[in-house]
C-alpha cells in the first residue's frame, strides 16, 4: 500500500486513500467531500432557522386565541406549515448530501492504479462531490459529440453569452429570462442558416469577497481605475451574481467563408441584446476551437456553480443566504442541452440524457484497460477529515 499517505494517532496506523490520474495528480475526493458536509452543515442551519420560526409564530398564535381573532388564527396557521415544510426540505437535503459518498470502494488494477467500483452519490443540485462526478460525465459526452462531428468535417466555435451582474433576490427572474432569450435567439434565421448545431451549458459565478483584493485588483486593473477604487476597499459586486451561458457551436466547414454564414462579432453581440430585450450591450465573446481536444470542451463544460462561490467557510450566515438562493434557483432546470446536429449525434451514440453524478463515466480518463487484481474499500472518517482504507485485498468475483 505505497500508494496511500499514512498518518499515526494512538499507536494505530492509518491509510488514507490516493486516487492518482494519468498525469499524477490526485483526484479531489477529500476536498469534494469536506465541500459537500459543509453544504450538509448549511442545509441544516436553514432547517433549523425555519424551525425557529415555525416555533415563534406558534407562540404568538397562543396570544391570538386568548384574543379570540379566528381570522389571524387562519393566517398564522399557514404561516406555521410553510416554515415546518421548509424545515423538512432542507432537512432532507442536509441528509443527503451528508452520507454522499461516505464509502468508496475501488478496484486496485494490475498497475496499482484505481478504479472507482462501488459508490453512493446523493444527487443534491449543489454537492460538490456530484457536481464533479456530473462535469466528467458532461465532458465525456460532449467530447464523444465533437469528435464524431469533426468527423463529418463540422468546424466548432465558443461562443459566451451574459448579462448584467444580479442580485439574489433577482437571480431567479434573470435565469428564466436568460432560457427565454437563448430560445429566441436560436430561432432567428439568421443563427438557423449559420449554425447547424449546439451544446448549452449554464454557469453562475457569485462574488464573496467584501473588498477589492490585490489579486482582484490587478487583474481588472483598468475596472476598477475607471470606477475610481483600489484594492482594500469595499468590493462594488460583493454578493452578487453573474448567470452566462457557454456554448459550443458546430458550423459547415465554409462558414468562415461564405459571408452569408459568418457572424461578426458586433453582429452576435446585437442579436443577443434583441433576444434578452435590454438596453445595454450585453458581453458577447466568440472564438474559434482549433484543438477539440483542447481546453474548448472543458471551457464549455464547466461546473454550474463553483463550491468556492457559495461556501464560505469563515462566514457561515452568508454561506446560507447563498445555498438559500442558489438551491431555489436552479431547482428544477435543465442546465445543459444539445441542439440541432449535435443533439442527433448525441442520440446516435445512445449517449445518457440523464446527468446524474454515477460511478462508471464511459470515456472519461478514469477507465483503465488492465485487469483488477482486488477491491480497496474507503470510509470517511469524521475525526480525520479523510477517506480511511478499512479493507483490503477484498475477492474481485465476490462482487
Amino acid at each position: 500500500m505505497n500508494d496511500n499517505t499514512t498518518q499515526k494517532n494512538h499507536n494505530q496506523e492509518a491509510y488514507f486513500l490516493s486516487d492518482l490520474k494519468t498525469n499524477g495528480k490526485e483526484r479531489p475526493w477529500r476536498d469534494k467531500k469536506i465541500y459537500s458536509n459543509s453544504l450538509s452543515e448549511s442545509y441544516g442551519r436553514l432547517a433549523k432557522y425555519e424551525l425557529t420560526l415555525a416555533k415563534s409564530i406558534a407562540r404568538d398564535m397562543k396570544h391570538v386565541k386568548l384574543l379570540g381573532d379566528g381570522d389571524k388564527l387562519i393566517n398564522f396557521d399557514e404561516m406555521i406549515f410553510r416554515h415546518e415544510r421548509d424545515a423538512e426540505y432542507w432537512t432532507k437535503k442536509s441528509m443527503r448530501s451528508d452520507l454522499c459518498a461516505t464509502c468508496l470502494l475501488f478496484k486496485v488494477m494490475s498497475d496499482d492504479s484505481k478504479k472507482l467500483h462501488s459508490a453512493h452519490f446523493c444527487q443534491v443540485r449543489l454537492c460538490a462531490m456530484c457536481s464533479w462526478r456530473r462535469e466528467l460525465k458532461v465532458k465525456s459526452q460532449l467530447g464523444q459529440v465533437v469528435e464524431e462531428a469533426s468527423i463529418e468535417k463540422y468546424r466548432f466555435l465558443l461562443l459566451t453569452l451574459t448579462c448584467k451582474n444580479v442580485s439574489g433576490e433577482e437571480l431567479s427572474a434573470t435565469i428564466d429570462n436568460l432560457f427565454a432569450s437563448y430560445q429566441r435567439l436560436f430561432q432567428l434565421s439568421r443563427i438557423r442558416k449559420s449554425v447547424v448545431g449546439w451544446f448549452r451549458a449554464l454557469e453562475i459565478t457569485h462574488d464573496t469577497k467584501r473588498k477589492i483584493t490585490k489579486k482582484m485588483y490587478n487583474e481588472r486593473k483598468d475596472y476598477y481605475i475607471r470606477h475610481g477604487l483600489q484594492a482594500g476597499d469595499p468590493n462594488p459586486n460583493f454578493n452578487m451574481y453573474h448567470p452566462h451561458f457557454h456554448v459550443m457551436l458546430a458550423v459547415e466547414p465554409d462558414y468562415f467563408k461564405d459571408p452569408n454564414k459568418y457572424i461578426e462579432h458586433e453582429e452576435w453581440q446585437a442579436m443577443w441584446k434583441q433576444s434578452m430585450r435590454v438596453n445595454y450591450n450585453p458581453m458577447v465573446n466568440i472564438k474559434i476551437v482549433r484543438n477539440i481536444k483542447g481546453k474548448g470542451i472543458k471551457e464549455t463544460a464547466k461546473y454550474t456553480v463553483k463550491e468556492v462561490d457559495y461556501i464560505v467557510h469563515e462566514d457561515k450566515p452568508l454561506t446560507d443566504e447563498i445555498v438559500r438562493t442558489l438551491d431555489r434557483a436552479l431547482h428544477a432546470r435543465r442546465l445543459v442541452a444539445y441542439g440541432g446536429l449535435l443533439r442527433q449525434i448525441h442520440k446516435r451514440l445512445n449517449l445518457d440524457e440523464n446527468i446524474d453524478a454515477e460511478v462508471n463515466i464511459d470515456g472519461e480518463e478514469e477507465t483503465i484497460k488492465n485487469e483488477p487484481k482486488y477491491l480497496q474499500e474507503y470510509k470517511w472518517s469524521v475525526g480525520y477529515k479523510n477517506y480511511v482504507l478499512v479493507e483490503t485485498n477484498i475477492d474481485v468475483n465476490g462482487w
